[in-house]
């Protein structure tokens, strides 16, 4: 898909800065340490300091909140691009049962809520 085309997603989004751990099979099992900029049911923004190539295979290990761990959810890079000395990459999600899904559904529909609340 072209950069200049908005990208349509079937799942909201929200904006969050939350530690990462990133594994990649496709570089001999090597584990990085990055931060994840955007995150919604289907997907994540995820800021790293080495390129990955679209189509590498990853797994993502983050902790959602306080007592809330999400381990070993297995994505696919989509895009990628360098940010500044850092690299950013969007990553959806492959494997993510229905009941994470629909709990990570309800925990950014309640962070957007909560936003509107002054």
């Amino acid at each position: 898909m072209p950069e200049n085309k908005q990208e349509r997603r079937k799942y909201s989004r929200i904006d969050i800065k939350v530690s990462v751990g990133v594994m990649v099979r496709d570089l001999g099992d090597r584990v990085f340490i990055g931060t994840i900029t955007n995150l919604g049911a289907d997907g994540i923004g995820l800021i790293i300091n080495t390129f990955l190539p679209q189509g590498t295979t990853l797994f993502v290990n983050f902790d959602l909140q306080e007592g809330y761990k999400i381990n070993g959810i297995e994505g696919q890079v989509i895009r990628s691009r360098e940010a500044e000395d850092k690299f950013f990459s969007a990553v959806r999600f492959i494997t993510l049962d229905a009941e994470l899904k629909r709990r990570m559904e309800i925990y950014v529909g309640s962070v957007l809520f909560l936003k509107k609340i002054k």
